[in-house]
C-alpha cells in the first residue's frame, strides 16, 4: 500500500554524525549546517510522521508509528517523549524490545555522549551506518553516511556480487564499502566513551504446540489486519491511497480492507507482463470486480523516480517499474 500526503510521502531523509568519545583525533564536523543533536549533529528533511524533540538533555528523533509497551507514542506530546527517554536510560539499547510498529528511533545524550538508533522488527525504514575518524554516522542513504564521515565512497565488491546473484543488496551490506545497514530488529548504540555495538533485540519465536482454533484465530487475524490498515491510512482520504493489486490473497485482502475502511472501493494499481503464463492481471480484475475500486493501470514504461530514489540498487517488479502488456 502506498500513501502520499499533501506535504509529501511519509518517508524520512536524515544523516546524523556523533563523536564516539575517547578519540582526540575525530574528523571535523561535516554536518556543520545541520542542527544540534545531543552530542552530535543532524541534517534532516522531515515528513509529517517525524518528530524531533529534546527531553531532559536527550535529543530524540522518532519517525513512523511507534508503540511503547503497546501504547502509541507521539514524541511531541507531553509525557510521551519522557517515557521513551526514561526507557532508554533504564535499559540501554535493550529498550527497543519494548517497542513495536514501523519506526526509526534515534537518541543522543548531550551530557554523556551516549546514543542509540533502532529500527523496527521488519526495518520498514532503512538505516545505514559507518564508523571512521572517531565518529559514527547513521542515516537513510549510504552515500550520505560516507560523506558525513569524510570517507571517499567506494563500491563494495561483496555487495555487487550479492546484487548480481540476488538482485538485491542484503543487510548488513550496503552498496558503499565501509557502510553497513541496520538489520531487522536491531539497535546500534554507543556509550559516549568510544565503545559501540550493534545487536539484535528481537528474534521471531514460534510456538508450534499452541492450541489452534480456526474460528477464533481467524477473527483475531482479521481484527489485526483491520487495525493495521486503519493505522496506515489514518488521516488520509480514499483518493490519497493506492493499493498494489496482483489479485493474490495478500493484495486482494488489503485492497478489500481499505475499501471497507473508506466505504468505497480503494484505488488499485496492477502490473501486467506481456508473457503468457506470467501475466496475472486476470486475477486482479476479478478482485476489482469484487471490491469495485476505480481501476488504474500505468502505461508501459517506468515509474518516474522509482529506482533513482532508492538508496540501494534493487531490481524486481516493485522497484524497477517496468510494465508490459
Amino acid at each position: 500500500m502506498s500513501a502520499d500526503r499533501a506535504a509529501g510521502a511519509p518517508r524520512l531523509d536524515f544523516t546524523a554524525r556523533i563523536p564516539l568519545g575517547g578519540d582526540a583525533h575525530a574528523a571535523p564536523d561535516t554536518l556543520a549546517n545541520g542542527e544540534a543533536f545531543g552530542a552530535g549533529r543532524l541534517a534532516t528533511q522531515r515528513s509529517p510522521v517525524t518528530r524531533r524533540v529534546d527531553v531532559d538533555g536527550v535529543a530524540l528523533l522518532v519517525h513512523g508509528r511507534v508503540r511503547l509497551d503497546h501504547q502509541a507514542i507521539d514524541a511531541s506530546a507531553p509525557g510521551d517523549g519522557q517515557r521513551l527517554v526514561a526507557a532508554w536510560r533504564r535499559d540501554g539499547a535493550a529498550f527497543a524490545a519494548q517497542l513495536d510498529g514501523e519506526f526509526v528511533v534515534a537518541l543522543c545524550d548531550a551530557r554523556s555522549g551516549a546514543w542509540c538508533v533502532a529500527v523496527d522488527r521488519f526495518s520498514a525504514f532503512r538505516v545505514y551506518f559507518g564508523v571512521a575518524h572517531g565518529a559514527v554516522a547513521f542515516g537513510t542513504a549510504p552515500l550520505d553516511v560516507a560523506r558525513a564521515l569524510s570517507v571517499s565512497p567506494q563500491v563494495d565488491a561483496n555487495a555487487l556480487l550479492a546484487y548480481t546473484y540476488f538482485h538485491v543488496v542484503p543487510a548488513p551490506l550496503s552498496i558503499i564499502e565501509g557502510v553497513a545497514r541496520v538489520d531487522h530488529g536491531e539497535a546500534l548504540a554507543g556509550d559516549g566513551r568510544g565503545k559501540w555495538s550493534v545487536a539484535r533485540y528481537w528474534t521471531p519465536h514460534f510456538v508450534e504446540s499452541r492450541p489452534f482454533d480456526f474460528a477464533t484465530d481467524r477473527q483475531a487475524f482479521m481484527a489485526a489486519l483491520r487495525t493495521g490498515v486503519g493505522e496506515c491510512v489514518e488521516g488520509l482520504g480514499a483518493d490519497d491511497v493506492g493499493c498494489f493489486l496482483s489479485g493474490g490473497t495478500d493484495s486482494s485482502t488489503i485492497a478489500g480492507l481499505a475499501s471497507e475502511h473508506f466505504g468505497i472501493g480503494a484505488r488499485t494499481f496492477s502490473i501486467g507482463f506481456g508473457v503468457e503464463g506470467y501475466d496475472e492481471t486476470g486475477y486482479s480484475r476479478l478482485a476489482s470486480e469484487r471490491f469495485k475500486p476505480p481501476p488504474s493501470r500505468s502505461p508501459s514504461g517506468r515509474f518516474p523516480g522509482s529506482t533513482e530514489d532508492s538508496p540501494a540498487p534493487r531490481q524486481d517488479s516493485r522497484s524497477d517499474g517496468r510494465i508490459g502488456g
